[in-house]
């Protein structure tokens, strides 16, 4: 995955060659990351210690590059957390989760 990650050009061709190789199905990214990793629990995370690992603009920037390396369906992993940031009055990453998936 790391080889992927460094070659975002390789991670389109990944994503043809396994569509092909499944008779041209879609193919499907599950988990991708859109909660943080940290020291501790997340709900237990200071936004500015989440926010080392994930914020709006990595957010952003690792949606783009499924999107560009051809997966058709990208399944979030995380959501919960934003939910949960939402809920203590933080609403950006939810925000941002819910006007990718609405297309808005």
């Amino acid at each position: 995955m790391l080889n992927l990650l460094l070659f975002p050009g390789r991670a389109k061709f990944q994503a043809e060659k396994i569509s092909k190789s499944i008779g041209g199905k879609p193919v499907w990214l599950i988990e991708l990351q859109a909660e943080p990793w940290g020291p501790v629990d997340n709900k237990f995370l200071s936004p500015e210690e989440a926010a080392k690992s994930m914020d709006i603009s990595k957010l952003r920037k690792n949606i783009k590059f499924v999107a560009e390396a051809g997966f058709d369906t990208i399944i979030v992993w995380g959501i919960e957390h934003a939910l949960l940031q939402k809920d203590r009055g933080h609403p950006e990453l939810w925000d941002e989760l819910k006007r990718i998936t609405t297309n808005k």
